[in-house]
């Protein structure tokens, strides 16, 4: 089998998931958070030439933990950073998303980055995402992510680049499943799915649609 990204909004549901998935032997991944100390991130650029470098230091990160073959199941990946990419350009308003979504397509065609073979997408609406953060902020799970991540907007608009992400798929299965669901409910129906896929070997990635769909957003909104 291939390897399976799991994406989703923040607090989405994945780390409940994440954990029936290694309780049941499956060789996960641990997201990006969980494996560099928070201090080491770069944090969020304000010129073209700072998002650049974070690029990059994203993009070595993903290729690092992609380099170990014996994982078959990452928490995040560098679709993560394509959708926030997007969203973070509107943001900080700087033509920064194709640019960026450039390079990931170079890392990816030069073999540093992996296709998936399969996608799980958690999804939930925006106002979900933002209650299901202070919760955890409140009760003293999480420190928080920036403060943009529970921007209504920002999150809305990382939701429409995953959507327009998963259009720009070919013959990568996207599952979606109820982030409003319980945990075994999602389990269950993610091993439905899975029952019922067959893996293909052309599988791309077309980041010149994606860039596309998402330029032809911005010129519906203006």
């Amino acid at each position: 089998m291939g390897i399976i990204f799991i994406e989703g909004l923040p607090c989405a549901g994945k780390s409940e998931l994440i954990k029936i998935l290694k309780g049941n032997g499956e060789s996960v991944c641990d997201e990006l958070g969980k494996l560099v100390r928070r201090e080491e991130f770069p944090g969020n650029g304000k010129t073209l030439e700072k998002i650049e470098e974070i690029d990059r230091w994203f993009m070595n990160q993903e290729e690092w933990r992609m380099s170990d073959l014996s994982k078959k199941i990452f928490d995040r990946s560098y679709f993560t950073h394509l959708c926030y990419a997007y969203a973070y350009s509107l943001w900080i308003s700087l033509p920064s998303f194709k640019p960026t979504v450039n390079r990931y397509q170079e890392r990816v065609m030069n073999g540093g980055l992996s296709i998936p073979e399969y996608v799980i997408y958690i999804d939930v609406s925006s106002q979900e995402s933002i209650d299901r953060q202070f919760n955890k902020i409140v009760t003293g799970i999480s420190k928080g992510l920036p403060e943009f991540w529970r921007d209504k907007s920002f999150l809305e608009n990382t939701s429409l680049a995953y959507e327009r992400l998963w259009q720009s798929l070919v013959n990568i299965p996207v599952c979606r499943l109820d982030g409003t669901l319980s945990t075994q409910e999602k389990s269950s129906q993610l091993k439905e799915w899975l029952q019922k896929q067959t893996p293909s070997q052309k599988r791309q990635i077309d980041f010149k649609r994606y860039i596309q769909l998402m330029e032809n957003q911005q010129i519906c909104r203006n």
